[in-house]
């Protein structure tokens, strides 16, 4: 096979080539520049907005244990359990990182964790009103520390934040 081409053909297709192979170089460096998460149709800068949509979630959760318990007066078994018969979740039970499922679990009656694996380190410059409302009762990491300052406090690593819900299950 013998290819001949005119100058400008030449240059045609050089240039054709050149855009083809920028515009993949450039898909390329914008999925290593932010995390784009599918469930939630939001694009992450860095670790800390991955890590603080982490706990969002997880008090769209601890919101959504609470209900579901209230309505059937026992703990969900699964994540799944609680969002396919929760009609008010709004949350994801999903890591908007590495798309798998936040890790629930029944501790003793009437407990609940949920944890989520971090990548940085809580950050909050207003400790003592932070979270005033809206709080989880325990906030324990792999080591089995328990930090009681602030309920919604991580490092990086494992956490898993703990709620009592006794009280709407009528348990003393």
């Amino acid at each position: 096979m013998n290819f001949n081409l005119t100058r400008f053909e030449f240059f045609s297709l050089f240039a054709v080539l050149a855009v083809v192979l920028l515009g993949i170089l450039a898909m390329g460096s914008l999925s290593n520049t932010s995390s784009h998460s599918p469930h939630r149709g939001t694009s992450y800068n860095n670790a800390g907005e991955l890590d603080q949509e982490r706990i969002e979630d997880i008090k769209a959760i601890t919101r959504a244990v609470e209900s579901f318990s209230q309505e059937h007066q026992r703990l969900p078994n699964s994540l799944n359990e609680l969002k396919n018969n929760s009609i008010s979740f709004e949350g994801s039970i999903v890591d908007p990182e590495t798309k798998e499922p936040y890790q629930y679990s029944q501790y003793k009656d009437g407990y609940f964790n949920i944890c989520a694996n971090f990548a940085t380190e809580y950050q909050n410059n207003n400790r003592n009103q932070a979270h005033a409302l809206e709080s989880a009762d325990t906030a324990n990491d792999s080591k089995g520390n328990t930090h009681m300052n602030d309920k919604w406090y991580y490092e990086p690593g494992v956490w898993c934040f703990g709620k009592e819900v006794k009280t709407i299950l009528g348990i003393n």
